[in-house]
Parts: C-alpha cells; structure tokens; sequence
C-alpha cells in the first residue's frame, strides 16, 4: 500500500481538490498499520488462492485514512528479485478506506476531541468521520444505521455477502430514535469531511456490553448493496456508582452513597469520562454522560425471599453464574418492575421513584436520584446485596417508559448484621454474643447494647443522633483476671464492644 492521502483541500465542507498518493514510488508507506515500516506491503498474497491479510490498524490512530493498494506483475526493479522493492508494485488496483466513528456529547460534537468509547443506554451524538480522496459524497442522500451483533459475528468486509449491514433491512429494534418515522430516514448534511446526526439523536436501549454495527449509505440506500459497515458502538461495560451526591443549593454538604443498614444515604450513577490514547488499557467506565431523565430501583439478592421462597441469589445460582449469566437474570428480574414495600425507604414504589428521579439538562457525569432539589434520602432497611436497576427512558410523570428500558446496573453491599436473630442468655454468668450474622463486617466494627424499646439511630433523643446511650444493666471485662484494661466493671452508656471476626 502506498503512503497515506494527503487532507482533502475544502471549502465550507465542498471538496475542491483530494491529494492522493501512487504506487511504485520510493515514499514510505503509510504507518497507521501495526506492522514495521520495514515490511509494510511486501507479499500480502503469498500464494493466489489465498485471501490478503491486512494488519490491524494501531490503536493510537485517531483519524480516518486512504491508502491505494498495489500490486507488483513480477517486476524487478534492482538486484534482490521480482517484488522485493516498493518500486515494483506499479499497479494500483483499489483503494482503501478506514473509517472512523465517533461518539459525542451535545457539548463537544463539534470537535470531539475526545470521543467517547461506549454509550449509555440514553441519546448521543454519532459523527461519521469520512476517509479522504472521495468516501463521502456532497449530497445529503446518505443514511445511517445501527444493528445489533450477534455474539458469535465480527465485522466482515463490505464485498462479503453476508455482510450484516447488507443483510439486515430495518434497524435492530433496541435502536430508538425521537419519532419512530425517523429510522432510515435521517441524514448526516453533505459535507465530504464528515457526517453528523446531532440535532436528532439515536439510543441504544440495550443491556452492558452490547455491540452495534455501525452502517453507512451515500446514496441509493433502498438497494442493501450500497450500505457498508464503517464501525462499532458498544454500550457501557460497567456502570460506575459515585460516592457522594450533592444537593442543588450552594450551602449543600455532600451525602455519602448508602452503605450502612438502617444509615440514610444518597444514590448517584457516575459516567461520562474518557480514556486518554496513551491509556493502554481503556477504562471500564468509559461512555458517554447522562442527558434528560432516569428512575432507578433497588431489589434485594440475598436477604428478602421472593415469592417463589428462595432469595433471588438462590433462585438463579448467582454465586456460581458469570458475568453474562448474572446480567441476563438480573435484567429479567429489573423488568418485573416489582418495588419492595420493606427494602428501602424511599423507593418502596414506582411513586417513590418518580420522587427520586433523577435529571440531567444538560450533558452530565452524574444522575443523582434525590429529587429536583437532589436532596432526598434513601434509606435501606435490610442489609445484604442489592441489585441496581436503571431506566433511563422516563415519562413526564417519572414513570419508565416500558419493561425492556429497565437495566442491570450493578450490585451494591449494604454493611450491618442480619438483624432478625435472637440470643437467649442466662444471668448472673459470663456469657459471649456468638455467631452474628451479615455482609460487610470489619475487625473495627464495635457493637453496643441498648435498652429495649431504644432505637439504634438514636432518632427519639434530640441532638443524640447515631448515639445511642447504652445498657448499664451488665458488666464488661470478665471474669476477674482476664485480659482487659477494664475487670468486670458495669458497663458505661458509651460503652463499646470490640467485634471479633
């Protein structure tokens, strides 16, 4: 292959003039490839009854190219044999285009410097970035759509016949536009540099790590022949969970994600960040932001038994399941839609989460569920696992829009013991708490014993608020002799119990 075209010469998005390069020259072909520049082109078809073999393109190449592809007729241009120089291959036989799509925001479409790697499951901006030298036509006959994968299918050059893009008529139904006429029928302007689809915007309605085939027409779309897969949009891997959320008011202080059974906390979902290209690894939480309105609901996996009896972690064998497995069981289960009454306090109802509900007027890293104001609460009642379901299609009354926009977002541990146990202990004898049951305990928690009909928060005495005062009606530090700063002493009201694990 030769040297990269040079930029196309434009005037206001109109190409005026394209700088190709040729074959048979001593220029230095193009390295956006990831092979040495000293084998670049040679002997891509070893023998004629096998396919050519293209090297990937290297992963810091940020911009769409054009290279030709030559062929050498068994030319020997010096001493070392037929087709051992560039100058050999003479014969240009095609070109090829590499494509690239980018992912953006209603900020930064216009240059999107920094292109997204996945989207959430809410609208984003898709610009097509057209290869030089005459990819894109000026006509605003082009069309786009997207397709969702099969698992077992990878991208297939364009002249395959069981391309996908030249397979599949209609757009995959998780693919929604604003108004259902708009499928097919959107197109990106007529500039040859790029193409654009901002002011309408597609979502992709779609569980984690989901890939879509990206497919381009110029003109003539009716006719499969003319469409071409020109990328790949995956959704988010990952949902991120913020620790804090903070309320609208400038006087607000930040609250703590829940973590603690019985502690009122907030809820916060975190994205919109970007991986920088020297980043070897991308970032699991690489998407696009939060745009418009979102609903969440909190199930219980470990705790709360379902109506069938068993706890969903039981029901579906989650502890020995895989990531995939687990994602498609809990994705059924979030499209039940069933909020407990006794789970979390604030979300005991699809009402409830309309009063949480999140927004986002703008493109955002964080959708806070605590109301307009983002100063409610939520409170969990039961510790244990809890799986996070996310609907980020909401109607005006804060209602999802359907069963199928619900998600699985994630798991979160809510700390703190059962608290359905009892102990029955004799008087007057040394006694030990023993096989307290939870999720989340650490060697610094400390228990503390109150007297019946106390509550833990503390919440019925003013300013006392998660201190509770304690029982004196027992002693610590027995028997006599042991190994204690403290010999069976009365307990104090502030008395604290080390917790051994």
């Amino acid at each position: 292959w030769t040297a990269v075209f040079g930029e196309d010469s434009l005037l206001g998005g109109d190409l005026l003039n394209s700088n190709p390069r040729e074959c048979g020259v001593a220029e230095l072909a193009a390295l956006e490839f990831d092979v040495p520049a000293a084998n670049a082109s040679i002997e891509l078809l070893p023998h004629l009854a096998q396919a050519a073999n293209l090297p990937a393109v290297r992963r810091d190449v940020t911009r769409p190219f054009t290279v030709a592809l030559c062929y050498c007729p068994g030319l020997a241009t010096g001493s070392s044999g037929a087709c051992s120089n560039r100058q050999d291959y003479i014969q240009a036989f095609g070109l090829l285009y590499m494509w690239l799509v980018n992912i953006c925001d209603s900020n930064n479409y216009g240059t999107c410097a920094t292109p997204y790697l996945r989207v959430l499951p809410q609208q984003f901006v898709t610009k097509i970035r057209c290869p030089p030298g005459g990819a894109c036509t000026a006509s605003s006959s082009n069309r786009i759509k997207f397709l969702e994968s099969p698992a077992a299918e990878g991208p297939r050059v364009n002249w395959d016949g069981s391309n996908l893009c030249q397979r599949q008529t209609r757009e995959s139904l998780s693919v929604s536009w604003p108004q259902q006429q708009d499928s097919l029928e959107l197109s990106g302007g007529v500039r040859v540099d790029y193409k654009l689809w901002a002011e309408k915007q597609v979502k992709l309605n779609a569980r984690t790590a989901t890939s879509y085939h990206v497919c381009y027409c110029n003109d003539g779309c009716s006719q499969l022949q003319n469409w071409l897969q020109v990328g790949t949009v995956t959704t988010i891997t990952a949902y991120a969970f913020a620790s804090s959320t903070l309320g609208v008011s400038g006087f607000s202080l930040p609250v703590d994600t829940v973590q603690f059974v019985n502690k009122p906390g907030s809820f916060t979902l975190y994205a919109g960040i970007t991986t920088p290209v020297s980043q070897i690894v991308p970032s699991p939480y690489d998407s696009t932001p939060f745009l418009g309105d979102g609903v969440i609901n909190l199930m219980s996996l470990d705790h709360e038994v379902q109506l069938t009896g068993n706890t969903l972690a039981d029901t579906y064998s989650v502890r020995t399941k895989g990531t995939n497995e687990l994602q498609g069981a809990m994705v059924g289960e979030c499209r039940k839609q069933r909020f407990s009454e006794t789970l979390v306090e604030g979300l005991a109802s699809a009402d409830d989460a309309a009063s949480h509900k999140g927004r986002a007027l703008s493109p955002s890293k964080y959708m806070a569920f605590a109301g307009p104001q983002q100063d409610l609460d939520l409170k969990v009642l039961k510790a244990g696992t809890l799986a996070v379901c996310y609907c980020g299609s909401v109607t005006p009354q804060g209602r999802c829009l359907a069963a199928n926009r619900w998600f699985f977002a994630g798991l979160l541990q809510i700390r703190g013991p059962r608290g359905d146990q009892e102990w029955i202990l004799p008087t007057r004898l040394v006694v030990a708490i023993q096989g307290v049951q939870g999720w989340g305990f650490y060697p610094t928690d400390k228990l503390r014993l109150v007297r019946q009909g106390t509550s833990c928060d503390a919440a019925d005495v003013l300013g006392n608020k998660w201190r509770p005062d304690g029982s004196t009606a027992y002693k610590v530090g027995c028997p006599y002799g042991s190994n204690s700063s403290i010999t069976c002493a009365l307990a104090t009201a502030g008395q604290l119990i080390t917790v051994k694990l």
